[in-house]
Formats: C-alpha cells, structure tokens, sequence
C-alpha cells in the first residue's frame, strides 16, 4: 500500500477508496 493512497482515502473519505 502507498502512503498517497492512504493519504487519499483520509482526504476522500470514501471516494478514494471507491476509485481505487
């Protein structure tokens, strides 16, 4: 797991996680 990808899913809350 990258740090961006969880950075992301912090900022999106959800949306980053949909994406990904």
């Amino acid at each position: 797991m990258l740090p961006g990808r969880l950075v992301g899913v912090s900022r999106d809350a959800g949306g980053n996680a949909a994406s990904h």
